[in-house]
């Protein structure tokens, strides 16, 4: 399980739906979570992160068009740490 320290999920969720909009999962998750009662915050678990969480889903091809889009000069078969530092530059000022 993945207790939460504090409540990001719904802007994680909403930065995940910027970079892969395609991910019902995650749209989905984020309708559940938007009125939370934070006295008892929403838990996760890996499986659920590697479906929902975008630094989790660094080969979806969705993922990585979106951030062609901000990065045009990103590598043609992009390695995941190429990816990852991409996705961290964006989430650092978005």
């Amino acid at each position: 399980m993945i207790y939460p320290g504090h409540d990001y999920i719904a802007n994680n969720l909403q930065f995940t739906l910027d970079r892969e909009p395609d991910n019902a999962r995650a749209k989905a998750l984020l309708a559940e979570v938007e009125s939370q009662d934070l006295d008892h915050a929403f838990v996760t678990n890996l499986a659920l992160e590697k479906e929902i969480n975008t630094f989790f889903r660094l080969h979806s091809p969705s993922v990585i068009a979106r951030l062609r889009e901000a990065y045009p000069d990103l590598p043609a078969d992009p390695t995941a740490e190429d990816v990852f530092v991409k996705l961290r530059e964006l989430r650092n000022t978005w």
